[in-house]
């Protein structure tokens, strides 16, 4: 468990929904998720699958095209997200006191498909060295420090639906322990075809064809810019507890404002989040606006930091009871939860506070 307190300077989201909290909240509320349609081959032919997929075309806003073209998909997610952080931050980076904390479930799945792709088709001698490059787990991480001139510390976390909750706790961690004065903590996973076919083999015959509200897979990043919080500052949001585990239950008195959950909306998941949720608590669920995948726990805690930063009652209505109310006057109005479980019961529960 990690209760140090941090509060929270920038955040930076992207996704299919867009580039910002706002555009996210946007699609919720007109119930309008973006989805692409893709074709994926697997071995017996090719089938059609929608898929929540980011457009990153922002990044030339902050990287020179000719560079762009070198980066892979994964890195360019972490990019973008990081840079929008900063921006949001408005602060600058001291290189030796920044860490950086990447999250990421799948890794640089298209780039670990294309390197094995060209030892098939060449043999160890036409290995591709490119997508060598790209595939090993860290490269994402890399590719962020060198982009930004991070020059602290730097860890790639990746432990699939339980990995932004580990890469928060580090991140908390070296802030309390003093080893630097901010961290980038961000998440990402990428779309592609390994996805895709992985995607289709987990989920053949358990929705309809034409069901318009199935779960589709997506891909994005979130990152936040996190520092230590002062004792005497203004109320700010930041991460107020971690755990990770392989079964959790809530205490009798665990009652957030509001409980985000990561729901994939596979059946046999939906008993976890329903026997883990007490009944009365305000839940809302944000996955169906940027699709399923690990990282996607990192967008859930960006989402309801901004949305208590803008004092957005509506997007998520449990941030928004009196701050003076009274203990015993129900859920905890200063604070918020965000639970994720994987397919075999274990969790990740991340609660941004307000104080």
């Amino acid at each position: 468990m990690a209760s140090e307190r941090t509060q929270v300077c920038g955040i930076g989201m992207v996704g299919s929904f867009g580039t910002t909290p706002a555009d996210l909240f946007a699609r919720r509320a007109a119930g309008s998720p973006r989805l692409t349609p893709t074709r994926v081959r697997r071995a017996g032919g090719t089938f059609e699958l929608p898929v929540h997929a980011a457009d990153l075309s922002r990044l030339l806003e902050f990287i020179p095209k000719r560079s762009i073209r070198r980066i892979d998909r994964l890195s360019g997610l972490s990019l973008l997200a990081a840079h929008l952080a900063l921006q949001d931050a408005g602060l600058p980076l001291v290189g030796e006191r920044t860490g950086l904390v990447l999250a990421t479930g799948y890794g640089a799945s298209h780039s670990t498909g294309e390197f094995l792709d060209s030892i098939i088709d060449g043999a160890d001698l036409g290995a591709s060295p490119t997508a060598f490059a790209g595939s090993v787990h860290c490269s994402a991480a890399s590719q962020v420090s060198i982009g930004l001139g991070i020059r602290g510390p730097t860890l790639t976390v990746t432990q699939f639906e339980l990995s932004c909750g580990e890469a928060l706790r580090v991140a908390c961690r070296w802030l309390a322990s003093g080893r630097v004065d901010t961290v980038l903590a961000g998440a990402a996973d990428e779309y592609s075809d390994t996805v895709g076919s992985c995607w289709q083999r987990l989920t053949a015959g358990l929705f309809p064809a034409t069901a318009e509200a199935a779960p589709a897979p997506g891909e994005g990043a979130a990152f936040l810019v996190l520092q230590r919080a002062p004792a005497d500052g203004p109320a700010a949001a930041g991460i107020g507890s971690v755990a990770t585990g392989a079964r959790w239950a809530p205490a009798a008195t665990w009652q957030p404002g509001i409980v985000v959950l990561g729901d994939d909306g596979l059946p046999c998941q939906q008993s976890q989040y329903e026997q883990a949720v007490p009944a009365g608590l305000t839940t809302a669920c944000l996955t169906p606006f940027y699709g399923v995948f690990p990282a996607s726990q990192m967008l859930d805690v960006a989402a309801v930091l901004a949305a208590w930063r803008a004092g957005d009652t509506k997007s998520l209505p449990g941030l928004g009871r009196p701050a003076a109310a009274a203990p015993g006057d129900g859920p905890n109005p200063t604070s918020a939860a965000c639970l994720k479980f994987d397919l075999d019961g274990r969790y990740s529960l991340i609660e941004p506070t307000f104080c």
